[in-house]
């Protein structure tokens, strides 16, 4: 198996992809790219690799780059750096989101020196969301498109939002969107708080309606922080839909409501149930009960997703196979349709927040409680 030397650009949300070295594989840490910083030279000692400062001091034997610096339009440098890596004959991993124009550079770069270039939407790795993915591929595979989708996302998540979409739905390549819903008179005076936690609005992507309900704030100083939601999707057929209710899970699905009267038999004492010959679970959940918590997702979830980026990347190298959701196509409707609903969502309200406190009662604690009164009530198995 051929073994890949790899640099990681980037020591912010470098340290995701810093992570997944921490355990063995065939990919080696060969550097860490960064501003010279304290904290970058820190983490190039802990790992025992070189810290550098231009692409220029990275040498060719490297066969990777991770570029985990916010792109153009994000306000970074990442999608210049990508390119002089590209230029460099180093293959390239590049986090989101993307300008389009971006996209097509690095390519048309990675296209002349022989290279590979990926976008990395990160969250389509994460394991309950490939769950979800999954199972609603299939679902459309047979039934055909959806009947509705409902999504729920922070601003600084939509980019990976769609590419879930675009996954499940085989691209976005047609899309249009409504205008936010506009708040009544009414509304506004019987509104106690300063602002409308969400914005509301419609769309249409690859023909299957979509309802947003995107946050309606930010703060700038804190910009990856402080979500109501990060991603909350439902994907609904006439049989019942797919959900998953958070980034990290559950994923569950859940039987639509649609009885078909028994006839034959009248009588409700014999019966002795409304619905005798519905006997299958209405909602099951495919991923375990209890999602992960944060320091397992930081320490398992989020770095096996990041080998999953890096092994599709070495895939592409080796078999000259695009996988898919990296092709110039694919890759330039996601940016269209993102870039597009970033200009009907408008300029999103900037706050400064706090932490936000523990829950009341807390869910953990509630959880067990009810469960251990059903043990209590029925006995031990």
């Amino acid at each position: 198996m051929r073994r890949y030397k790899v640099v990681v650009c980037g020591t912010a949300y470098g340290q995701v992809y810093l992570s997944s070295f921490l355990r063995n594989s065939r990919f080696s840490l060969a550097g860490i790219m960064g501003k010279g910083s304290e904290r970058t030279k820190l983490f190039a000692r802990e790992f025992g690799v070189p810290a550098y400062q231009t692409v220029k001091e990275i040498p060719d034997t490297v066969d990777i780059a991770c570029v985990a610096i916010r792109s153009t339009i994000a306000g970074g440098d990442g999608s210049f750096i990508a390119r002089e890596l590209l230029e460099k004959g180093i293959h390239v991993i590049q986090e989101h989101p993307l300008h389009g124009r971006d996209i097509e550079e690095s390519l048309r770069v990675a296209t002349r020196k022989g290279v590979r270039f990926h976008v990395n939407s990160h969250y389509v790795n994460v394991e309950p969301i490939r769950t979800f993915i999954d199972y609603a591929q299939k679902m459309v595979k047979h039934s055909g498109a959806p009947l509705y989708i409902a999504a729920t996302a922070a601003p600084q998540t939509t980019y990976s939002l769609l590419d879930i979409i675009a996954r499940i739905l085989g691209g976005v390549k047609e899309f249009a969107y409504t205008p936010p819903m506009s708040w009544n008179e009414a509304c506004l005076q019987a509104h106690r708080g300063e602002l409308f936690p969400f914005m509301c609005l419609q769309g249409v992507l690859q023909g299957v309606p979509v309802t947003f309900h995107l946050q309606n704030f930010i703060d700038s100083k804190q910009f990856d922080n402080h979500y109501l939601a990060m991603h909350r999707l439902t994907v609904g057929s006439e049989s019942g839909s797919i959900s998953l209710l958070n980034t990290h899970g559950p994923v569950v699905w859940a039987d639509s409501f649609s009885i078909e009267e028994n006839l034959q038999e009248t009588s409700f004492r014999n019966r002795k149930s409304a619905f005798l010959q519905y006997k299958k679970p209405t909602a099951i959940t495919f991923t375990p009960q209890l999602a992960p918590s944060l320091a397992q997702i930081a320490r398992q979830e989020w770095p096996a997703a990041i080998a999953k980026a890096l092994d599709e990347m070495a895939g592409d190298i080796e078999a000259g196979e695009v996988p898919y959701g990296q092709s110039a196509e694919y890759l330039g409707e996601l940016s269209a349709a993102w870039l597009e609903l970033t200009k009907v969502i408008g300029d999103t309200p900037d706050m400064r927040l706090s932490c936000a406190p523990p829950a009341f009662p807390d869910p953990l604690e509630y959880f067990h409680s009810i469960h251990d009164d059903e043990v209590n009530r029925n006995g031990p198995n």
